[in-house]
């Protein structure tokens, strides 16, 4: 069914895009603890 095949590219995309949002923060925190951090 095409719905399926919706639902199952949206999980993908929205695994994908949670992927790329932890690494980005992950990032932002490394950059503040250099920059901040004791």
């Amino acid at each position: 069914m095409a719905l399926s095949g919706y639902t199952k590219n949206f999980e993908a995309v929205e695994n994908y895009t949670v992927t790329q949002l932890r690494r980005y923060f992950e990032r932002l925190v490394e950059y503040m603890e250099e920059r901040y951090g004791s």
